[in-house]
């Protein structure tokens, strides 16, 4: 096991020693207030001069029992020199070492102080710079869907104005096909009212034939009749004798007459019943016409009224597109000034995503610099102080651990086993090793004799270079249930924690590592962790969590 500090086992002259005491000396003496931090450091020189001194090289009998109090790697602030020991020097030894001790203790409380802020800065700060890295990626992805909406809102400028320049077109069109329907429908009416003329004037046509007819029917009746007279006067002409014959021709005149007309009256019948045919089928025709004539003037009637009706939607729908084109092209100079801006919050949220994995890196190195300063404040011992307690217990444990885990590794249990096996239906994700189990009983009853004597401590455990916990504190290590949030408090052990202050912690094989963080439970913790070595390799660490009250000086 390394020891806490820096090791302070140095031995100097006697005449070095109080020559650097008596300038350190002087300038306290000189009421200049807080001497410089190289009078400081030059008075801790010679304060471990003095002990060394007093320990027995060149000093006084009985000056042993101080000097084995201070020969600790950790130099003690918590005692004073005895004047009958050690004589004159005592006294501005002990108000040197009581300044130190206040520097120390203010120094403990201020640094935990800075390194619990910069724990939850850190925090802040790597959430700010992971959603800073989200936006920029929304903001990129909302880039190239702004460059792909004003593509397309530049083909649907194209595309309305020419289906504008089309509508009007059409619009004009249609205006004119309209108009010339309105001539055709004029025309359509001319036609059907002379039509009707027509067949009023058939109509009486074909009276005036059947009248006709029936004057030629009365005149062959009439030259039947004056047949029969004409042959009744021949006869009786031919009775009178020779008085009568005169009478005889004219009778036989008037018959050959009668003939005639009957004759011509036949033609006359004949031409009158073909012409009353040809009247009537005309009639039948001119029906017809004025009937198709009707239909043709309703149906031209209504394409006429419909085609209104069309040119009025389509003016309509003409003045709608004009409106749309215009709000279009109001869209595409509106998108296109958005573009431009989406354009420039792109660039800052790339800018801004830099700047915060800048500040994470800093937040970082801020946060390993506070934490190097609350380690100074452990690297003094203070006997009786809550840290002291828990630094000598945390030494205890994990010496404890240390020896256990070798003693199992002698009895053959394969301690640097990599063949973590994933416990099925466990989240978070639990693993099983060729050794876990075996070591289990024997660790958790190491952590719980710890949590029960030393007051302050949140948890202690060994984890091995991969960061798996193979065994933990009995209210860490219930059954999985399923419930991921209540797992994720409740069953902690045979886990790999991955976590920064985990790598940090196990990839340390030097000195005992000081860390502040926050826990994914969400407390703040202070972390000590001590490399645990297993047959002289680098096994893991040992950590302890507890809270920043124990470097306040509270519990």
């Amino acid at each position: 096991m390394q020891g806490f500090g820096i090791g302070a086992r140095v031995s100097w002259g006697v005449a070095g020693a109080l020559a650097v005491l008596i300038v350190y000396l002087l300038w306290v003496a000189g009421g200049s207030g807080w001497p410089p931090v190289w009078a400081v450091g030059a008075g801790l020189l010679a304060l471990a001069g003095v002990f060394t001194l007093a320990a027995g090289r060149g000093g006084a009998a009985g000056v042993g029992d101080e000097a084995d109090r201070l020969q600790a790697e950790r130099p003690e602030l918590a005692c004073d020199l005895d004047p009958e020991r050690v004589g004159p020097l005592a006294r501005p030894v002990n108000a040197f070492i009581a300044r130190v001790r206040e520097i120390t203790s203010e120094l403990r409380t201020k640094g935990a102080n800075i390194a619990v802020d910069s724990a939850g800065l850190n925090q802040r700060i790597q959430k700010t710079a992971s959603l800073a890295a989200s936006q920029s990626a929304l903001s990129g992805d909302i880039f190239t869907a702004s460059e792909s909406v004003n593509g397309s809102v530049d083909a649907v400028a194209r595309s309305a104005d020419a289906m504008n320049a089309s509508t009007s077109a059409n619009l004009d069109a249609v205006e004119v096909s309209y108009r010339e329907l309105l001539d055709v429908t004029e025309r359509v009416d001319r036609i059907s009212e002379k039509v009707r003329g027509f067949a009023t004037t058939v109509e009486e046509l074909n009276r005036n034939s059947v009248q006709v007819r029936d004057i030629g029917m009365l005149i062959n009746d009439i030259s039947d009749q004056t047949n029969l007279l004409a042959l009744n006067a021949a006869i009786e002409a031919a009775r009178a004798g020779e008085a009568g014959r005169g009478f005889a021709v004219v009778a036989d005149e008037v018959r050959k007459l009668a003939e005639r007309v009957k004759s011509a009256t036949g033609v006359i019948s004949e031409n009158t019943g073909r012409m009353i045919e040809l009247v009537r089928e005309t009639g039948e025709e001119t029906e017809r016409i004025v009937s198709d004539s009707a239909h043709a003037q309703e149906v031209v009637s209504k394409s006429a009224a419909n085609f209104a009706t069309l040119v009025q939607d389509l003016r309509a729908m003409g003045g709608q597109l004009q409106e749309i084109t215009t709000a279009i092209h109001s869209i595409r100079e509106t998108n296109a000034v958005v573009h431009a801006k989406v354009g420039e919050i792109n660039g800052l949220s790339e800018e801004v995503s830099g700047q915060m994995k800048d500040s994470e890196r800093f937040s970082n190195e801020l946060r390993k610099h506070t934490e190097a300063i609350a380690a100074i404040g452990v690297r003094f011992r203070i006997t009786g102080s809550p840290l002291d307690r828990l630094l000598d217990a945390v030494a205890h444990y994990s010496e404890a651990t240390e020896q256990y885990l070798n003693q199992a590794a002698s009895n053959g249990v394969k301690l640097f086993d990599t063949t973590y096996e994933p416990v099925p239906g466990t989240n978070p994700q639990k693993y099983r090793t060729a050794y876990d189990q075996s070591v289990e009983a024997a660790l958790q009853d190491i952590y719980e004799r710890m949590v029960a004597e030393v007051e302050g401590v949140a948890f202690c455990g060994a984890f091995d270079r991969k960061g798996f916990l193979p065994a933990f504190l009995k209210k860490f290590s219930a059954p999985p249930t399923g419930d991921y949030q209540r797992d994720l408090m409740t069953s902690r052990h045979k886990r790999i924690f991955d976590d920064p202050t985990n790598r940090r912690a196990i990839a340390n094989e030097g000195a005992p590592l000081f860390q502040t963080y926050v826990r994914d439970t969400g407390e703040v913790l202070c972390d000590l962790s001590v490399p645990l070595r297993i047959g002289g390799r680098h096994w893991g660490a040992f950590r302890v969590g507890f809270p920043p009250a124990l470097l306040l000086g509270r519990t």
